[in-house]
């Protein structure tokens, strides 16, 4: 199954299913925590140089946001819900894993809402806690190089 995925770059045709996708997967979190989805801001927060879409059998199955400044963190994740559960997810973050170590960082790090599932996926992967706002687990993985 794995063979069949696909991480490529972003482009600006992929915006409408990125936008769709997020604000599908996310509205409970954003509505319960910051009182409601505004494209405006999810316009404004894209960012294709650091987005790559996750393809399954040449269909979008997800996306993520991987970012290098002065950490490498993973500012957003997202597996189309009937790609769930197929191993997507663990296969995008073993991607950002290994693209971490490349570029000499020793850990990767996310934030995820407090009750998002997501979470548990995180921890069977390695990720920790190492801090906690009102609405957000941050969360690191550190590796060896």
């Amino acid at each position: 199954m794995l063979r069949k995925i696909k991480i490529r770059p972003y482009t600006e045709n992929d915006y409408q299913y990125s936008h769709d996708l997020h604000r599908s997967n996310m509205t409970t979190y954003v509505e319960k925590y910051w009182g409601g989805w505004n494209s405006d801001i999810y316009r404004k927060e894209v960012c294709p140089e650091i987005t790559r879409v996750i393809e399954y059998e040449s269909r979008k199955a997800g996306f993520f946001v991987l970012s290098f400044e002065s950490k490498a963190h993973l500012k957003n994740i997202q597996i189309s819900s009937e790609f769930q559960n197929m191993g997507l997810g663990s296969r995008a973050l073993e991607h950002c894993e290994l693209e971490s170590k490349q570029r000499g960082f020793d850990s990767l790090y996310l934030e995820v809402f407090l009750d998002n599932p997501a979470r548990l996926l995180y921890e069977r992967l390695g990720y920790v806690n190492y801090e906690v706002t009102e609405s957000h687990f941050l969360m690191k993985k550190e590796f060896t190089l």
